[in-house]
């Protein structure tokens, strides 16, 4: 079952540091997500993401190692695109 999310930007240290507060689940669900980028040597940038609840419904909690694995999948998913994305753009100049 999916809700709807609403997403908010609670603290920003660009270009290394994105933290966002989401609040699901009707408001029974609330949690930080943060984003912490490092560039790389030989250049381009590790994205990393961690997510922890503040508060969860029970059943939520009951499930968390579904849930871990879940959004695990789905990040992966998300960061490859991106990934795509960028390369892209930086193949054709930005246009």
């Amino acid at each position: 079952m999916r809700s709807d999310v609403d997403i908010e930007v609670v603290e920003a240290d660009p270009p290394r540091r994105l933290v966002e507060r989401n609040v699901s689940a009707a408001g029974r669900r609330l949690a930080h997500g943060t984003y912490t980028i490092e560039a790389l040597p030989g250049g381009g940038s590790r994205v990393a993401f961690t997510y922890a609840w503040v508060r969860a419904p029970l059943a939520d909690r009951l499930l968390a190692p579904v849930v871990r694995s879940t959004m695990r999948r789905a990040n992966r998913t998300v960061m490859r695109r991106l990934a795509t994305e960028l390369a892209r753009h930086g193949s054709t100049g930005g246009a």
